[in-house]
């Protein structure tokens, strides 16, 4: 996103939004299958119970041991139905005619499927989902989603007949699709405020960590001139102290001999700061740098010395 400019920020956002949209996929393709076979099986379940429920009734049985539901047996029938809402409820003979049917315009029918022949004449319970709008096995379109279920009706270990009871679970399917669109319009919704917010919170705390780090950047570049500004301080420092020391060993070596000296008018010593009395060569060799080397001017070699001024003329 370019109002995100951080990659951190952005591997957030998506990583928010990514665990939100599998939420939804998971609900859609994992939770809704899940709850949609359990409540397909507990409700084949429920039919099943009932068909052996039914298949026990005290059916009359003809000549051949095939069942014929006399009027008590109707009587009671009709009374499942009613209580229980069946969609549709079936007797059929062993050879697969309906001898009953809740839907009198099927009585009569054959059913002539493998499933009927093979599974349940052999005394094996079979069950089918059927989805609104499509086609039962019987080749029949159903208005409502059903299941199914035909149970064996067994007197003494033979197959005396069958029973086909279809419950409806169109509501039932509606109500958890329902469900499951409400989980995915508020899912939808949270993941929009949510987002927003992530959204909103991402771009100002982008901003502030921006702010930050022009911040630092001023703070580092004012820390850079300043420590160059002390260097150059430092610098000038210890230049000046260099000069002002070395002015002041210029003043002292200056002051050695400055000032008024007190000097014998004889002998010509000068008294020192102790009071000594030194010959003036000796104060000043102490007192400054100078050295010397003795000789004689021409004045003092003709009062001490007449005698080679005579030898030279």
């Amino acid at each position: 996103m370019k109002i995100i400019k951080n990659s951190i920020l952005k591997k957030i956002f998506w990583s928010v939004m990514a665990a939100s949209l599998l939420a939804i996929v998971t609900s859609n393709c994992l939770v809704y299958p899940f709850f949609t076979d359990m409540l397909l099986e507990n409700t084949e379940s429920q039919a099943i119970i009932l068909g052996r429920h039914l298949s026990r009734m005290d059916f009359a049985v003809n000549e051949l041991g095939n069942v014929e539901p006399d009027r008590d047996n109707m009587i009671e029938i009709n009374h499942v139905i009613n209580e229980l809402n069946l969609d549709k409820l079936k007797i059929f003979s062993p050879g697969g005619k309906v001898i009953y049917s809740s839907s009198s315009e099927e009585i009569g029918d054959f059913n002539e499927n493998d499933y009927f022949r093979d599974v349940v004449a052999h005394g094996y319970v079979h069950s089918t989902t059927v989805q609104k709008e499509s086609f039962s096995p019987d080749g029949r379109k159903t208005q409502e989603s059903i299941i199914e279920t035909f149970i064996p009706i067994m007197r003494d270990g033979f197959f005396a007949g069958a029973l086909e009871i279809h419950l409806d679970i169109t509501d039932r399917i509606s109500v958890l699709r329902n469900s499951l669109n409400i989980f995915n319009v508020l899912a939808i919704a949270f993941i929009s405020v949510f987002s927003a917010i992530i959204l909103t919170t991402l771009v100002q705390l982008e901003k502030t960590l921006a702010e930050r780090e022009e911040t630092n950047k001023y703070l580092e570049k004012n820390n850079a001139l300043l420590n160059k500004k002390i260097g150059l301080r430092k610098h000038i420092q210890h230049e000046k102290e260099k000069l002002i020391n070395e002015l002041r060993t210029s003043l002292m070596k200056v002051k050695l001999l400055s000032g008024f000296l007190p000097i014998c008018s004889g002998c010509k010593k000068i008294r020192d700061d102790r009071g000594d009395w030194n010959h003036i060569e000796t104060y000043i060799k102490e007192h400054s740098e100078a050295e010397f080397s003795h000789g004689i001017c021409p004045d003092c070699v003709k009062e001490y010395y007449p005698q080679f001024i005579q030898l030279k003329n």
